[in-house]
Formats: structure tokens, sequence, C-alpha cells
């Protein structure tokens, strides 16, 4: 979490609209959202980050495949597949 003002200031050195960006940051939810900015972004967003919560955990967690039943993995490799596009 940035503070410092030292710090938000060296953040915004340089950045077009520096000043009015130092406010956004200022009324973020601090635990839910973050400013994105940068030579890859072509401007400032704000994005909602996601909880790390018990669901997450779960979601990001190993599968094994091999205790699932073959109509479950058979399911979930056509989804993958769709997601890829194939």
């Amino acid at each position: 979490m940035l503070n410092d003002d030292k710090d938000i200031d060296a953040i915004f050195t340089g950045v077009s609209g520096g000043q009015s960006l130092r406010s956004v940051l200022a009324k973020l939810d601090s635990k839910q959202q973050a400013l994105v900015l940068g030579h890859a972004v072509p401007m400032p967003v704000v994005v909602q980050t996601r909880p790390y919560d018990e669901q997450f955990y779960r979601e990001i967690g190993d599968i094994d495949w091999q205790e699932m039943p073959d109509e479950q993995v058979f399911a979930e490799a056509e989804s993958a597949k769709m997601d890829l596009g194939f």
C-alpha cells in the first residue's frame, strides 16, 4: 500500500495527468482495487481484484484427475478445449 507522499510522487513523475491519477489512487479500495499503468497499458485502468478466499484456492488448486469419474474428466477437457478455441 502506498501511503508515503514521496513514493506516490515518484510513481507519477513524468506521467501525463499525474495529479488526477493521484486523486484516483486516493479513492481506491485498498483491498479490492488496483491502478494499472505503464508502457504496456494505453491508458491507466482501475481493476477490481478477486478475494483470496477458500473458493479462490479451491479453483487454483491441483486437481487429482485420477480420482474423478471419467465423464467429468472428459467434460472438463472439452470445456478447456473450447476455452482455447479448439
